[in-house]
């Protein structure tokens, strides 16, 4: 699948083929802010989480953006 291909897909379609084909590259969790990003063939796709992630909480997330790019 190109970046193409998969800019086109809806939301739902594009975590579908994250949560399947992506691997996981790093988390970093700053501020109250959460950033995940997995690598997709050729380009790597960004989530950004905004709220509590510390399990003691048990508050989850809020997905604020996605960003889709080759480097």
């Amino acid at each position: 699948m190109t970046i193409y291909d998969f800019m086109i897909l809806s939301n739902e379609e594009q975590m579908a083929q994250v949560m399947l084909h992506g691997t996981l590259v790093t988390k970093l969790s700053v501020d109250h802010k959460l950033c995940v990003l997995y690598s997709l063939n050729t380009f790597y796709f960004e989530l950004q989480y905004h709220g509590e992630t510390a399990k003691s909480t048990k508050q989850e997330a809020l997905l604020v953006s996605k960003h889709i790019f080759r480097s």
